[in-house]
């Protein structure tokens, strides 16, 4: 399998997306043969805890799309606990636009309203943001000083892989309350760097971000859009595409931090 196949079928950026409790879940192939372009992308975000409830961006497809979590949505396991803090490390920026499958044009032609208005709640990521990530549990007792040796170690790793600078790992520096996204804990300055090491060798990726998603339906050819929508009155922003960042598990007790003001305040 080459590269671009080994993307789009591992990230399955060729399935729909159906909403779910601040995340996607995947659903069937819709797309195929499309053009995927991957970019260099190193910049870590930080997602930490807030006081007071903030709009989240993924209330913007529970209204918009009338989904099961239409308002206020119930903070389900899927969600960030509020406690935690979320670090995100994208190494690619990948964007991918598949053409849409035969099958999904025939069952488009075929649906009827009520079956064509849930088609309508799937949607494609078309940019997405792909590494790994870390979680700090109970922030509150994380030390300052540690959350500078993680920075630092994700900083060093990154920049022997761009200038190929050599560089030194050891358990000398211990972390408690760090885990990866699959919530394998990370003990000392060793396996966090094991980790991040595998990211940035492409050894271990996931989406842990979408830049641009478009409902699915938003893919078939603009004359059988038009025929749909006349024909059974939908919405025309169902067509349009989302391209706030959206972050799984990040709901409205969390906010994005600027890195450098984030480092700032914990100085």
């Amino acid at each position: 399998m080459d590269e671009t196949k080994k993307f789009i079928k591992c990230l399955k950026l060729d399935h729909g997306l159906r909403y779910k409790d601040g995340n996607f879940i995947y659903t069937k192939p819709l797309t195929d043969e499309g053009q995927l372009k991957i970019e260099e992308y190193i910049k870590v975000h930080i997602y930490e805890p807030i006081e007071e409830e903030q709009s989240s961006a993924w209330d913007i497809i529970s209204k918009r799309f009338q989904t099961s979590e239409c308002g206020k949505p119930e903070l389900s396991s899927d969600y960030l606990p509020r406690e935690y803090l979320k670090l995100i490390i994208p190494v690619l920026k990948i964007t991918y636009v598949g053409n849409p499958l035969d099958s999904f044009k025939s069952y488009a032609e075929k649906s009827d309203r009520t079956e064509l208005k849930a088609q309508c709640q799937q949607f494609l990521a078309e940019t997405v943001l792909v590494g790994g990530g870390l979680i700090i549990k109970n922030v509150s007792d994380f030390k300052n000083k540690s959350m500078l040796d993680v920075i630092w170690t994700i900083n060093k790793i990154s920049r022997w892989h761009k200038y190929k600078k050599p560089f030194f790992l050891k358990k000398a520096l211990k972390f408690s309350e760090l885990y990866d996204l699959d919530n394998n804990p990370l003990l000392d300055e060793k396996q966090l760097g094991d980790y991040v090491n595998q990211l940035f060798s492409h050894e271990k990726f996931s989406v842990v971000a979408y830049e641009k998603v478009i409902p699915a339906f938003a893919r078939l050819d603009k004359q059988l859009q038009e025929s749909l929508t006349d024909l059974y009155k939908i919405p025309a922003d169902w067509f349009a595409s989302i391209s706030k960042r959206l972050v799984p598990g990040i709901a409205s007790f969390h906010q994005e931090q600027n890195i450098n003001d984030w480092l700032i305040t914990i100085n």
